[in-house]
C-alpha cells in the first residue's frame, strides 16, 4: 500500500484593509516519489539560483525571505545573506518562480488548501460564535485528504511546518479532535483508517515538500480576495489551481482549494 504525505503551510494577507484572508495549503505527494524525484527537482531549482555555491542544496527555499528581499520597505541589512541576490533584482525572483512553476507543472503532485475570508465569515457567524479559522480550514483539508487517500487506496500523513510551540499544540488538538469525531461528510473511522499522524518539522530540516508547500498558501489567499498577482508569479499561481485535487469528479472548488464561506 502506498503512503502519501500532505505537506502544509499557512499564510495571511489582506486587500486594502477591507478583506483579510487566512489560508492553509500545500501539496500531496507519494513518499518514494518525494524522496527521489521531487527532492532532486527542488535541488535543481536551488542550483539555478545559487550556481556559485557548492552547498546550494542546503539553502532553504522560503517565500517570506524572497518577499522581504524584493521589498523596498526592507533594509538590505535585514536580508539573509543567501537572499541578498534577490535584493533589488527582480530577474532572480522571476527565475525562481519560473523554476518552481516548472516543478509544480511537471511533478506527480496534487495541491490542496482552504482559505477563510474573515469579513465574510464574521458577517455570517459573529466572532464570538464562530470556530477558530485554523480549525475550520483543517477540517476541510483533512476531509479532502481522506477522500484522496480513499480513491488511491493508500494511507497518509500530514507534515505541517512548525511554528510557535503553542500553535503546534493547538493544530495538533484540531487534528486529533477531527480524527476522533469525524467531519460533516467523513466519519471518524475512515479518517483514522486513512490518515495516520501529523508532525511539525522545522523549516531547517530541509524537506523538499515543505519548501514547495511554503509558496502555496499566500498565492491562494491573494487569489481568494482578488489581490494583485504579480506578473512573475502568475503562471505559478495558475498551476496551483490546475494541479489541485478534483475529487475524481472534476470538482476542484469542492475537493481541491476551498474558499470559506462560499458566498
Amino acid at each position: 500500500m502506498k503512503t502519501y504525505t500532505l505537506y502544509l503551510d499557512e499564510s495571511e494577507t489582506n486587500q486594502k484593509q477591507t478583506l483579510h484572508a487566512y489560508a492553509i495549503g500545500g501539496i500531496i505527494v507519494e513518499n518514494t516519489y518525494h524522496d527521489t524525484v521531487l527532492s532532486h527537482q527542488i535541488n535543481q531549482v536551488k542550483q539555478k539560483i545559487w550556481p556559485d555555491l557548492e552547498n546550494y542544496q542546503s539553502i532553504i527555499l522560503h517565500e517570506k525571505e524572497v518577499k522581504d528581499a524584493t521589498s523596498r520597505r526592507v533594509d538590505k541589512s535585514h536580508v539573509k545573506p543567501e537572499y541578498i541576490r534577490f535584493y533589488n533584482n527582480s530577474d532572480n525572483c522571476t527565475i525562481l518562480y519560473k523554476e518552481l512553476d516548472y516543478v509544480l507543472r511537471n511533478s506527480d503532485v496534487h495541491t490542496l488548501g482552504c482559505v477563510a475570508i474573515e469579513e465574510k465569515l464574521i458577517h455570517n457567524f459573529p466572532s464570538n460564535l464562530s470556530n477558530d479559522y485554523s480549525a475550520i480550514c483543517m477540517q476541510i483539508i483533512i476531509e479532502n485528504f481522506c477522500h484522496f487517500l480513499y480513491h488511491q487506496q493508500a494511507i497518509g500523513n500530514i507534515q505541517y511546518e512548525a511554528r510557535e510551540n503553542s500553535q503546534n499544540i493547538a493544530m495538533s488538538q484540531h487534528f486529533h479532535q477531527i480524527k476522533a469525531i469525524g467531519t460533516m461528510y467523513v466519519n471518524s473511522h475512515s479518517i483514522q483508517k486513512y490518515i495516520r499522524n501529523i508532525d511539525f518539522p522545522n523549516k531547517q530540516e530541509n524537506i523538499a515538500g515543505l519548501q514547495l508547500a511554503d509558496f502555496i498558501p499566500n498565492q491562494i489567499a491573494k487569489k481568494s480576495i482578488n489581490k494583485k498577482i504579480y506578473a512573475n508569479t502568475k503562471n505559478f499561481n495558475a498551476n496551483i489551481y490546475r494541479k489541485t485535487y478534483d475529487g475524481k469528479c472534476n470538482n476542484k472548488n469542492r475537493f481541491g482549494i476551498r474558499i470559506i464561506p462560499k458566498d
